[in-house]
């Protein structure tokens, strides 16, 4: 379990930053932070 949570956290950091080169993080980050809420 906190070895997928920290995937998903590794994920979701890796996954902004790529984000933030084409669109801005906080357009980006709102859908995934849904997503992180409801696999926690």
């Amino acid at each position: 379990m906190l070895a997928h949570r920290a995937w998903v956290e590794l994920t979701a950091h890796f996954t902004a930053q790529n984000s933030a080169k084409t669109r801005t993080p906080s357009t980006h980050l709102q859908p995934h932070t849904t997503r992180t809420s409801m696999v926690y």
